[in-house]
């Protein structure tokens, strides 16, 4: 079962316990007319039940979060960046940066935002800072931090202009997690990889394919991320062309490899226009394999709601589930008519 917050045209509405593979109708007096407070000038600290954060006035980055259930700062105060921080990467000529045979790391700049203008509102169900800042051939860098009222989670979305360029470069979104020592673990297409632990010996450790989340656990708190849009994801510092043979775990940096234009074969030579990434977390003592599955994958794919007109349809019920599974750790990847018509046939995922 889900709960979230659903938009039926300008209209909003919080379902609870929406059954899997399944609906929950609602009426239309249910439904709540979205009337944003306008935007205020906004503390560089903002609270929910769950989590404190505290943006840093310049960068617009979240310099601090603490979850108050736990008691646990979230972000690594020895690290230079903060959650959600953009990071434009130039350099890199004539050490090609994915090159095999480069004798040495590709030396980088980083150029981070500057000037950040933040503003609050306050609507239905939650609480959204926005941040107004540019880089490096990034003239306007907007992003979005939701903290919602019912659920221990936080949104990320950030929208960037970015100017096109052939030079060398890189975008990356930077969540230095605060952990000694973590435990990383990590959803690839169809399994789950430990750094190093479950790789080959030669395998790629400067950059990881990442399909819904990440988790970094500690003795005392585990993080949960899931980047909506980003799947490749940097360990420990950003890409620096080391070709590391063993990557040293020893912080929870994670960093969301937006994108780049290294390759000189069959790529795209510059990125520009508008673009989007967006990133989701949660924290605990303590979370499951299976947790941190689900929470990547409602992430990437949240709750649909559709109009209906009384009286049409076929429903029985109120509300229905179309499938389950047992036991919990056990996920539907999909269910289709089998080609000869005749049953279902359901791909399952064990995780």
């Amino acid at each position: 079962p889900r709960s979230g917050l659903v938009r039926v045209g300008a209209k909003e509405l919080w379902v609870r316990d929406v059954p899997p593979l399944g609906y929950r109708v609602y009426t239309h007096e249910s439904l709540r007319d979205e009337n944003p407070a306008a935007p205020t000038p906004t503390a560089a600290v903002v609270e929910n039940r769950f989590y404190r954060l505290t943006f840093d006035a310049d960068t617009g980055a979240v310099k601090s979060c603490l979850d108050k259930e736990l008691g646990r700062e979230l972000v690594d105060s020895a690290s230079e960046y903060g959650l959600n921080q953009y990071l434009y990467v130039s350099g890199g000529e004539g050490t090609n940066v994915v090159d095999l045979g480069a004798n040495k790391p590709a030396e980088l700049t980083i150029h981070t935002t500057s000037g950040a203008r933040l503003s609050r509102q306050v609507l239905p169900h939650r609480q959204v800072v926005r941040v107004e800042a540019a880089a490096e051939l990034t003239p306007e860098v907007v992003s979005e931090v939701v903290l919602w009222d019912n659920e221990k989670r936080l949104d990320f979305a950030n929208r960037l202009t970015k100017t096109y360029t052939t030079a060398k470069e890189a975008g990356y979104f930077a969540f230095p997690f605060a952990a000694t020592q973590p435990r990383i673990e990590m959803e690839i297409p169809d399994g789950v990889v430990r750094p190093n632990t479950d790789q080959f010996k030669g395998a790629c450790k400067d950059w990881y394919t990442v399909q819904h989340w990440v988790s970094v656990a500690g003795d005392d708190c585990a993080v949960a991320w899931a980047p909506v849009d980003s799947p490749l994801v940097c360990l420990q510092d950003i890409n620096r062309g080391k070709w590391q043979e063993q990557l040293p775990l020893e912080n929870g940096h994670v960093f969301a490899y937006a994108f780049n234009n290294y390759w000189f074969t069959n790529y795209k030579a510059g990125q520009g226009g508008e673009l989007e990434f967006r990133f989701s977390l949660t924290s605990a003592g303590k979370l499951s394999r299976t947790q941190v599955t689900r929470f990547g994958w409602e992430a990437a794919n949240p709750l649909l709601a559709h109009e209906t007109v009384p009286g049409q349809g076929s429903r029985s019920a109120d509300a229905a589930s179309f499938l389950t599974v047992e036991p919990e750790n056990v996920m539907v990847l999909a269910v289709k008519q089998a080609e000869d018509g005749k049953g279902l046939v359901v791909r399952l995922f064990e995780n």
